[in-house]
């Protein structure tokens, strides 16, 4: 069991270092022009800034576990999974590289010292603003949430969706991404399991 996990830790941390890497690259290319687009909308506007969400949007990465250490998800499986989140990984890039949207973080108070805050300044240099549509922390969480709904108990399965349900709300609190980012990354998400996760 541990050697599977293992295993399954190891694509994971290889696969998403990739996609990091391609992730950034991205960013950086599309960084001078992604302001020129908006999706900024009223609703977007009335939505609240709540810092301490920022902890439920790092926690995306952590929302992997359950496949990760559950013995009935094999290393096959696991490996299909990682593919098809790639593919959609990709689409998603591609729509940040040819459609690139920025968002109009808030400035952070500088007289601040809470720790959500002090996290929250610290992600914001790590990830900039543009790479908006579609959101792929919404993508990666929408895939998994098909992945683990019949694998999960009743309870466990409540807690795991409550804990997606944050991750999609914390995108827009912490004004990292719009709504229709988070739509799309749903929507995407999901078609591509329908269409390659039988």
């Amino acid at each position: 069991m541990m050697v599977a996990v293992a295993k399954k830790a190891l694509i994971y941390l290889a696969t998403f270092a990739m996609l990091g890497a391609a992730y950034n690259y991205i960013g950086a290319a599309t960084f001078a022009h992604s302001r020129a687009l908006s999706l900024l909308t009223t609703l977007d506007e009335a939505i609240p800034f709540m810092p301490e969400m920022v902890f439920f949007y790092m926690s995306v990465h952590l929302f992997w576990l359950p496949a990760i250490v559950m013995p009935s998800f094999t290393t096959r499986e696991f490996v299909r999974l990682v593919s098809l989140t790639s593919i959609a990984f990709f689409i998603a890039l591609a729509m940040h590289y040819y459609a690139p949207s920025a968002y109009p973080r808030p400035t952070l108070s500088e007289n601040d010292s809470s720790l959500s805050v002090a996290v929250l300044r610290f992600y914001y240099l790590l990830d900039p603003p543009n790479n908006t549509f579609p959101s792929t922390h919404c993508l990666v969480v929408a895939i998994l949430l098909c992945a683990m709904r019949d694998r999960l108990r009743s309870l466990l399965r409540y807690c795991y969706e409550i804990w997606g349900a944050l991750i999609f709300a914390s995108t827009v609190l912490i004004k990292q991404h719009y709504v229709i980012d988070v739509i799309g990354g749903i929507m995407l998400g999901t078609l591509i399991f329908v269409l390659l996760y039988p």
